[in-house]
């Protein structure tokens, strides 16, 4: 609305002739924050936003969740330093110690069609699906065993030689759509949904696969 705006541009104005801004100016600064393209484009996306609701945001946060736990669960078998640490849809790989040639995890990650810019937070967005999960699971798996096969990252590559990366990612499609993998209190892996009559716990509802 044109109240609003006004103290950011100045009201209605232009390059070139005699106007100028009709009111005084408040400092506002930012990468492409007043070209009309990014405006347009962020129009757009609040209207989207506002299309999907929480659901969308639900499945986006499942899809992480899932990525996530798969990925760790090769770390874990494989003995490797290395974890996905996420929130939401945000997720990040993770060292447990420095590792001199860990960069090249995401040499071998490129190679196979997944860019993660080298130690960088990464998003999951609304267009991510399952299939672009089990594409990053199956990419990280081959990564894994052929590094440490290498020695280049230490760890037992030995229990990923006849694994099916894809099959895990593909086995762990939660039962319900707000389920999340945690750990039982046997410290088993599990899908868990929040316990509506009891806030703050949570119900098993399924164990994924991860054999």
């Amino acid at each position: 609305k044109a109240k609003y705006m006004d103290g950011l541009d100045g009201g209605f104005w232009q390059f070139g002739d005699d106007s100028k801004p009709e009111v005084g100016m408040t400092y506002f600064a930012g990468t492409f924050v007043r070209h009309p393209l990014a405006l347009a484009a962020a129009h757009r996306i609040l209207l989207h936003i506002k299309e999907i609701g929480q659901a969308g945001y639900d499945r986006l946060n499942q899809l992480t969740d899932s990525m996530a736990a798969q990925i760790n669960e090769l770390c874990e078998r494989s003995e490797a330093p290395i974890f996905f640490a996420s929130f939401g849809s945000l997720f990040k790989i993770q060292f447990h110690q420095e590792l001199p040639y860990g960069e090249l995890l995401f040499a071998a990650l490129r190679k196979r069609g997944v860019h993660i810019w080298d130690h960088r937070p990464c998003l999951l967005t609304l267009s991510h699906t399952q299939e672009h999960v089990e594409t990053v699971v199956q990419a990280f798996g081959e990564s894994l065993r052929e590094l440490q096969e290498a020695g280049f990252i230490p760890g037992n590559a030995e229990t990923l030689s006849e694994f099916e990366f894809s099959a895990l990612a593909k086995s762990n499609t939660p039962p319900r759509p707000e389920a999340k993998i945690g750990k039982d209190r046997d410290g088993q892996p599990g899908w868990f949904v929040m316990d509506r009559d009891n806030p703050g716990m949570y119900i098993q509802v399924g164990v994924p696969d991860v054999n």
